[in-house]
């Protein structure tokens, strides 16, 4: 039958009773007496079972449940079965550290695969700098550090505010170690000062602010800047600028020349090439120098060419 069960017309004696379920068993010999009603409670224990052990790569040592069990592949006779905590470890190679359920009455064959790694000893600065590998931030407290990080490629990025970004791949082989030193470098940074003053600063179209005027980018490179200013020649001009250098630029705009018209009488048209400037007194900036003709006119006058 099944537990829990009565069992009649058991002859008077010493009765063997064998009990099973699934990969337990348990045994209980009963004293039989007549006209009496005899009780027994059995424990059921697990039947052992035969484990074999392999890793990838081959070589690891075992341990289960803390204790040395050898060097795989590792065969184990009659382990008891239930719940176990296998280790394996081997050099160059992240340790396995994992629960694992053996059946009784079986014959089983686990493997595991180890993870080699290589060793990455890293130190930056500023030591505040932000450390990410493979897109994960990343921990490195004071600038140093050493890490161990699994074969093969991984993309290192420090980052800090004020500074240019540095990216970097590194590959590891089994045991490899990298010595990594990077020292971040500021933005490029230019000042801007002028003739004369407030003096105004652009970059392809974009307004930058008026002299006198500091400014940083993000990348080093030739940016060309376009000076302006009311009255004032506008000047263009390319500055190479490298991460970690402030360069410094003085800009000297040439004033446009001015004419001033006077005439008796007044309010004569003016004229250049046909188009009319306007009416006397009248001053006018020129775009640039160099020799103009006007022509003056009022009705009932003559005409005059200056």
């Amino acid at each position: 039958g099944t537990t829990p069960t009565l069992i009649e017309g058991v002859p008077v004696g010493e009765a063997r009773i064998e009990l099973k379920k699934d990969f337990y068993f348990g045994t209980a010999v009963v004293k039989v007496e007549k006209g009496q009603l005899s009780k027994t409670t059995v424990e059921l224990k697990a039947e052992p079972a035969d484990v074999r052990l392999l890793s990838n790569p081959f070589g690891a040592k075992v341990f289960i449940d803390d204790e040395f069990k050898g060097t795989t592949p590792v065969f184990i006779k009659d382990m008891q079965a239930g719940r176990h905590q296998i280790r394996m470890e081997k050099d160059n190679h992240f340790p396995v550290d994992e629960p694992i359920f053996v059946k009784g009455g079986t014959k089983e064959e686990i493997t595991l695969a180890l993870k080699a790694f290589g060793t990455l000893v890293l130190s930056f600065q500023p030591a505040d700098a932000e450390l990410a590998i493979d897109g994960e931030e990343t921990e490195c407290a004071g600038g140093k550090c050493e890490m161990k990080l699994e074969v093969g490629k991984h993309e290192i990025l420090l980052t800090r505010d004020s500074y240019l970004k540095h990216g970097q791949e590194v590959r590891f082989t089994p045991g490899e170690t990298r010595t990594i030193d990077v020292a971040l470098k500021g933005y490029p940074a230019v000042a801007f000062t002028s003739e004369p003053e407030k003096v105004y600063v652009s970059l392809q179209g974009n307004s930058l602010g008026r002299t006198p005027l500091d400014l940083q980018f993000p990348d080093e490179g030739s940016y060309e800047f376009e000076f302006s200013k009311d009255q004032f020649a506008t000047e263009k001009k390319k500055v190479r600028l490298e991460a970690g250098k402030k360069e410094a630029v003085k800009i000297v705009l040439m004033p446009l020349p001015r004419v001033a018209f006077t005439t008796e009488p007044p309010e004569a048209e003016v004229f250049l090439i046909d188009k009319k400037m306007g009416t006397t007194p009248l001053t006018l900036t020129m775009e640039e120098p160099g020799t103009y003709v006007f022509t003056l006119k009022k009705e009932l006058y003559r005409s005059v060419e200056v």
